[in-house]
């Protein structure tokens, strides 16, 4: 893993501020992290020296640990302090909830907007939560994976450019949250 990090460092851009080093992706789910992290905790122990290494040759990055409400990141409370953030998957509001004749009924695009915008809003303020009753201190979220607005080609319900403005929109909010 040092040695990756090093790698990593080199490259344009890793040594500027803003920089995150997320360390694994959706590790909690078995097919991913077994057998080498069977939980939060384990996972947290082994990265002591693989965050010591990012500090070294990223001085400036933000160090994510891989984050999982509940049991995942109960398990990151005794080495929360290593890290500088939790990452977050979110893949809501669906398509379902939103597009015209969905779930909620939709008829125009300002509701649409408000509704995802909102959404957006209130689902960072509930994962900020969340994070800080699992993790035990209040840690920045990295959203490094999301869903809405990113339907596969010829199974978008909306047409692409409304369906990339409502993306947007679903993101400023958590932006404009966040600040």
């Amino acid at each position: 893993a040092c040695d990756q990090i090093r790698y990593i460092s080199g490259l344009p851009g890793q040594q500027e501020p803003g920089v995150v080093l997320e360390l694994g992706n959706e590790l909690y789910l078995g097919r991913q992290g077994l057998p080498r992290f069977p939980s939060g905790e384990s996972y947290a122990e082994q990265m002591v020296e693989v965050v010591a290494c990012a500090r070294k040759h990223m001085p400036k990055a933000m160090i994510a640990a891989v984050g999982a409400p509940g049991h995942w990141n109960q398990g990151l409370r005794k080495n929360a302090h290593l890290f500088d953030a939790i990452s977050w998957h979110a893949y809501e509001p669906s398509g379902s909830q939103v597009n015209p004749g969905g779930d909620n009924n939709f008829t125009n695009l300002a509701d649409r907007v408000s509704f995802i915008a909102g959404y957006g809003r209130a689902v960072s303020q509930q994962a900020a939560a969340q994070v800080k009753a699992d993790v035990g201190v209040a840690k920045p979220l990295v959203h490094s994976e999301f869903g809405y607005g990113l339907d596969h080609p010829g199974q978008c319900v909306l047409d692409e450019l409304l369906n990339g403005a409502l993306h947007g929109a679903f993101h400023v909010s958590r932006i404009i949250e966040a600040i």
